[in-house]
């Protein structure tokens, strides 16, 4: 089933998706996931799994060098991308109130990433797989789908922790 955005009070979506609703003639909102609790200092935001990660071969001539440049490369691509998306399309173009402006700079104060996230293609479809089975089991059984799947879980995290001990 198709969900659009006027069949629904929240739409957990990335930032990137809300020039998306620049069209749309509904009101709406932004804000960033609720804390876990009152002591919780900041909003904790989470970067895309799509992020942009580099892999260096073992056997690198100059490895100092190829750092130095990896590290230009993203220092150099993100004030400028930053500049121009962040603060013109989605502050000025998509942003349609400057509540939605505050709450973007909340949203990106706040950015982390998570490993697990980033490792998604290295868990295959066990995440996936999970997420699916609670939904076919028609309830919210998820203690009894959790416990099912512990044992793939732990595999896979141990396959994960074995490659990255590998790195030198």
């Amino acid at each position: 089933m198709k969900q659009h955005a006027s069949d629904c009070h929240f739409h957990a979506a990335e930032v990137a998706n809300l020039s998306t609703f620049r069209e749309l003639e509904l009101s709406l909102g932004v804000v960033p996931p609720p804390k876990f609790d009152e002591a919780q200092k900041q909003y904790r935001t989470m970067a895309s799994n799509q992020s942009m990660t580099i892999v260096i071969p073992k056997p690198n001539a100059d490895p100092e060098r190829t750092g130095v440049i990896c590290s230009a490369l993203g220092a150099y691509s993100r004030v400028p991308l930053r500049e121009v998306y962040y603060e013109t399309m989605l502050k000025k173009k998509a942003a349609r109130d400057e509540e939605t402006v505050e709450m973007l700079d909340i949203i990106l104060a706040g950015k982390s990433v998570d490993v697990g996230v980033l490792n998604e293609n290295a868990w295959g479809s066990v995440i996936s797989g999970y997420f699916s089975s609670i939904r076919a089991s028609g309830t919210e059984q998820l203690a009894s789908v959790t416990a099912s799947n512990t044992k793939q879980f732990n595999k896979m995290v141990e396959k994960i922790e074995n490659k990255y001990s590998e790195i030198d």
